[in-house]
């Protein structure tokens, strides 16, 4: 993609979602944060941008749990440009956890047209001075990956309800994504059945993302191992993720991610997932 035409999607982009006005104004710098996320990665470079909106919690989902904040200091500026966009994004009811995820592309260059790409994801939680953190970053590669455009961002009509005591939430959470994970791996991909929400992501490497339970593209898991989460301050939506062995396809992930939302107050319902 040559360099004006990158550009004028990216700043096209960009208006659009400055005039996008959602009603939940936490979902609005959400969306807002992400985009100047982007915007950074175009004007400076991916080290200036990731460490502008990491902090020392955050972590990176790839072949193994690491340090966000570490990665980027390490790693020195170069031509490479990562440009992406949020296609969706969703939020605690207290505004306080969200996420995004969306296309996303690896330009050599950022005159340079796109050699890779796929779908990111980004958790965010909202720090005591109002601004957004990442939480996780994650990402998978597929071959026909798409390109950045300029579509509206789309969020969800399933509110959740909640208002359950962090501590207990968390526990109970845990507690609902080890049991799946047994499931998953004495019952394979069915296991889904029970606790997806219609509004279900899957993520998985080598595949555009998909929506319904296609045992192929799932994979088969094995060893299950390291766990952990976080929710929101309402205990309505939170996040797991650890380690574990997946077979999808050729190859092997060692990574997961899993978002869960209490559409009914009560139950949590799985609406992300994902391997890398």
């Amino acid at each position: 993609m040559k360099n004006l035409i990158s550009t004028a999607l990216l700043l096209g982009l960009v208006v659009l979602v400055r005039a996008q006005e959602f009603e939940d104004k936490n979902l609005q710098s959400l969306v807002e944060t992400e985009i100047d996320f982007a915007t950074l990665a175009k004007k400076k470079n991916n080290r200036e941008a990731f460490l502008a909106n990491v902090d020392q919690q955050s972590i990176t989902l790839s072949e193994k749990i690491q340090s966000t904040k570490s990665n980027w200091e390490n790693t020195p500026v170069d031509s490479m440009w990562l440009n992406w966009y949020p296609s969706f994004a969703d939020i605690s009811i207290r505004g306080d956890m969200g996420y995004t995820y969306g296309p996303w592309s690896g330009h050599p260059s950022k005159t340079s047209a796109a050699q890779f790409g796929g779908h990111y994801v980004t958790i965010w939680k909202k720090q005591s001075d109002g601004a957004w953190k990442i939480a996780i970053d994650a990402g998978i590669n597929y071959e026909t990956f798409a390109l950045v455009s300029t579509h509206p961002v789309k969020t969800t009509n399933l509110e959740s309800k909640s208002r359950a005591k962090t501590v207990n939430a968390k526990k109970e959470l845990l507690e609902t994504d080890i049991a799946l994970q047994k499931s998953l791996k004495r019952d394979g991909a069915k296991a889904y059945q029970s606790v997806i929400s219609t509004e279900i992501k899957f993520f998985r490497q080598n595949h555009a993302p998909f929506t319904v339970i296609d045992v192929e593209k799932i994979g088969t898991i094995g060893t299950v191992g390291q766990h952990a989460c976080d929710v929101s301050s309402a205990g309505d939506f939170g996040y797991t993720y650890g380690l574990h062995e997946i077979q999808t396809g050729p190859t092997n992930a060692r990574t997961f991610l899993r978002i869960w939302k209490k559409q009914d107050g009560k139950t949590w319902k799985l609406v992300f997932d994902a391997a890398f």
